[in-house]
């Protein structure tokens, strides 16, 4: 597999606490690939160290080829990884529109690149010139997603992207996250909603107290009676 995203034996944690142990995953071209497992389990942990904001212990991480591993975490969005990270954390205090402009940081300012965040994301275009503190936690989601989609990214990191959300709100985002696969944006999805995102993975991974217990085709860990049972609630 050509893949934009490659991870070998990845490790990282907290203090004397190992929460990343060893893991290897990739992402191809185009795909979806959620992570999926029990709160604790090294999900999140895993995502901010691929994004930098924790420093890998050991292992590698690739991004279309190019060693990152060491790279600090802006550098790595100058080479194409963004992040959305667990709990949306938009800059309240400034104006919907100047966070969109924060996240095209790396690149000139692009009115064209906005636009193109406001046809996705048509409720954003209504509340522009709002503080982001205004928007509702859907809304904020979706802000938080064009952010980080400012930067053109080459592959995007989404942490819980549903978490605190209302049912019909999860749908929406979900529905977003769907047509961000469509347009071939490779997509690592960390998701509390298993079967949320095993329904719209192409692949997935399984995490257990920091390891890989299980990958393969998103449908057939759906399937999978070890996983039906412990995260489908079947």
């Amino acid at each position: 597999m050509n893949a934009v995203l490659k991870v070998t034996g990845l490790t990282a944690g907290y203090g004397r606490i190992e929460a990343v142990r060893g893991v290897d995953l990739a992402l191809a071209p185009g795909q979806l690939v959620a992570l999926v497992g029990a709160n604790g389990a090294g999900k999140t942990t895993l995502l901010r160290t691929l994004s930098g904001l924790i420093h890998a212990r050991g292992g590698r991480v690739e991004l279309l080829g190019q060693d990152i591993t060491k790279l600090a975490p802006e550098q790595r969005v100058r080479a194409g990884l963004a992040q959305v990270l667990e709990g949306r954390q938009v800059f309240g205090p400034l104006s919907v529109l100047d966070n969109l402009r924060l996240g095209g940081w790396v690149h000139q300012p692009d009115a064209g690149r906005i636009e193109e965040m406001f046809d996705l994301f048509p409720i954003l275009r209504t509340k522009k010139d709002q503080g982001a503190w205004q928007l509702s936690g859907g809304q904020q989601q979706m802000l938080a997603m064009a952010r980080a989609l400012m930067s053109r990214p080459k592959v995007l990191l989404l942490d819980e992207p549903s978490m605190g959300l209302a049912p019909l709100l999860v749908k929406e985002v979900f529905e977003v996250i769907q047509r961000l696969k469509d347009s071939g944006v490779p997509i690592l999805l960390v998701e509390q909603n298993a079967r949320a995102a095993l329904a719209i993975a192409d692949h997935a991974y399984v995490l257990e107290t920091g390891r890989v217990a299980l990958s393969g085709p998103a449908a057939e860990l759906a399937a999978d009676e070890r996983v039906r049972s412990a995260y489908l609630g079947v």
